[in-house]
């Protein structure tokens, strides 16, 4: 018995252990590429005071090869408001409705390898009731 649980034991840590992938939902952009690996990239919507924001973008890493799941957090009053998101210079996406528990709602899109590139990249969420411009970076490896 004891040989069988050490057995069990040592197979169990020497599996390699690997997230499930996110599931593809309606609104990514793109279906996930045959490797499945993906960079992430996690922004937060909110809203700044004044005309200008002198903040310098968040520089973010991706992978050449990898596809980009771009995460936007958004403020929980609007759990149930319906998003068109327009990332740059790529077509809008329309209906995006938000995800996640109550209390931390969030937009989940997934772009193809090489949408993003190392210059500043804008994402701006439209509804009804809100307007974010989101400014960031990345560095290409």
């Amino acid at each position: 018995m004891a040989t069988v649980t050490c057995l069990l034991l040592l197979t169990i840590t020497r599996t390699p252990s690997h997230l499930a992938p996110a599931s593809t939902s309606p609104t990514s952009a793109v279906s996930p590429t045959p490797s499945n690996q993906q960079d992430t990239i996690l922004l937060a919507a909110v809203r700044h005071r004044g005309t200008a924001n002198t903040n310098t973008p968040d520089v973010y890493t991706v992978h050449r090869e990898n596809a980009t799941r771009l995460q936007i957090l958004l403020p929980p009053s609007v759990r149930n408001t319906i998003y068109t998101v327009q990332l740059q210079n790529e077509q809008p996406i329309t209906n995006v409705k938000p995800q996640g528990p109550m209390d931390a709602p969030y937009l989940e899109l997934t772009f193809p390898p090489g949408t993003l590139h190392e210059t500043y990249n804008r994402v701006i969420l439209d509804s009804s009731v809100e307007h974010y411009e989101l400014a960031f970076r990345v560095a290409v490896e």
